[in-house]
């Protein structure tokens, strides 16, 4: 039996040679090709002017443990006309030179990041600076009004407090006169109980049984009395103690304020972030040898096929 020949194989191996020789006849034009997209890339990379990167960070104010602005506030603020008509009207900046600046609150953080990519950073971070020193100014007037308000309601809890006192000591002092009439009722009612055996017809006739029953009834008013005293005096008292509670939370916040401080003030890039002339360069070269080959092969079909059209 005689062998198979092997026919696609063969037929792979010849294309890859034709592409070869293609390719070395070729090679003029691919290499113009390759020069002319990596020398234009080049150029127009290098003539490309640079961007900077322009970042700052810092907290927003705290009380204790609260901000006296969320970061969202103070970046939906930030980022509004307000501070951009401010700072243009201040430097005579015109909405061109104005930056795209983005705002952000890292996760679980009173931080509130600023970061701008521009062609002219050092107009950028005197914007940065500004705004900065505007959201301080607005963060201290913030807290002085938080603070006025602490400040108002710890007095108005104390003499709320002073007042609610005086009544507990009125209410007692009516308590003890509630218990000493009481104590007489009941002697009243010892006595008669005391008067000793009688009929009917003698408790009418004398009316002690219309008297002691009298003094019974008072008796039970005067303990109802005493017992609506009593409430008061334990509902005022815990409502002193609630105002206590908050007296104490109140001072506490007093003694924690954490001012706003600026944790990385406004820095410049060292390097440009995106004139990626390297990468520009590698694309281009990449591109030239695709469109070289590409012409190379063009140009040899045609000279084979010109004469058939």
């Amino acid at each position: 039996m005689e062998p198979q020949e092997n026919y696609p194989s063969q037929e792979g191996e010849v294309d890859i040679v034709n592409w070869l020789r293609v390719i070395l006849k070729r090679k003029i034009t691919i290499l113009v090709i390759f020069i002319l997209t990596v020398g234009v890339t080049a150029f127009f990379s290098f003539r490309q002017p640079k961007t900077y990167k322009v970042d700052a960070v810092f907290n927003v104010t705290m009380i204790g443990g609260n901000p006296v602005k969320s970061a969202d506030q103070v970046i939906g603020e930030a980022g509004s006309n307000i501070y951009r008509s401010s700072i243009k009207g201040k430097f005579g900046f015109s909405d061109a030179s104005f930056p795209k600046i983005k705002f952000e609150n890292p996760k679980d953080t009173d931080f509130v990041k600023m970061e701008a990519v521009c062609t002219d950073p050092e107009t950028v971070k005197t914007i940065f600076e500004e705004i900065i020193k505007l959201i301080e100014k607005d963060q201290i007037e913030v807290t002085n009004n938080k603070k006025d308000f602490l400040n108002g309601r710890v007095e108005l809890l104390k003499k709320n407090m002073e007042i609610i006192k005086k009544d507990i000591d009125n209410l007692k002092l009516r308590g003890n006169l509630l218990l000493v009439e009481k104590k007489n009722l009941e002697d009243r009612e010892k006595a008669l109980e005391n008067l000793g055996p009688y009929d009917e017809l003698d408790q009418q006739l004398n009316g002690s049984l219309f008297s002691l029953l009298d003094v019974r009834e008072k008796i039970s008013a005067k303990k109802e009395e005493i017992g609506k005293n009593n409430s008061q005096i334990n509902n005022m008292e815990l409502q002193i103690n609630s105002f206590q509670t908050e007296l104490d939370s109140l001072e506490q916040q007093m003694t924690e304020i954490k001012p706003m401080e600026t944790i990385e003030a406004p820095a410049i890039s060292e390097n440009s972030t995106s004139s990626r002339f390297l990468f520009n360069t590698v694309i281009a070269a990449i591109l030239g040898i695709f469109l070289g080959t590409f012409l190379a092969f063009s140009k040899e079909w045609w000279g084979k096929n010109k004469n058939r059209l």
